[in-house]
């Protein structure tokens, strides 16, 4: 398999964080974001829904136990601010319904790639994100 990610990024690693650190009511919500033109995966972005103080919020997938959010890359193609905003509002169309969205550790390269997280405009407008 090709793809840019981190050691934390594979599969058992996520499954531990699903079966042991998950809370009881929370949902995973992994979003695969295609290329519009191909159709052709550009990255894997691993997220859960949880309750909070009477709120729904969108995490990464981490349950705490990682210190940074990148999501997975197909390849090495360049992300541009363009890009990446255009990948975001692709990834918040399929979300279900939160009152917000908190993510945060979020590196300015996965493995010398730009982190299209990271090219993202730092604080949104919960109401929109």
């Amino acid at each position: 398999a090709t793809g840019v990610c981190t050691g934390h990024q594979n599969f058992a690693w996520a499954e531990g964080i699903v079966e042991g650190l998950l809370p009881q009511k929370a949902d995973l919500a992994i979003v695969e974001v295609r290329d519009a033109g191909t159709g052709e995966p550009r990255m894997l972005v691993p997220l859960m829904r949880r309750r909070a103080f009477h709120h729904w919020v969108i995490e990464w997938l981490s349950c705490g136990v990682c210190d940074y959010a990148a999501p997975l890359l197909a390849d090495a193609t360049p992300w541009t601010r363009q890009s990446a905003e255009a990948a975001w509002a692709a990834v918040l169309s399929v979300l279900p319904p939160v009152d917000r969205i908190h993510i945060v550790g979020i590196p300015k390269e996965v493995g010398g790639v730009a982190n299209p997280l990271a090219l993202l405009s730092p604080a949104r407008d919960s109401i929109h994100s």
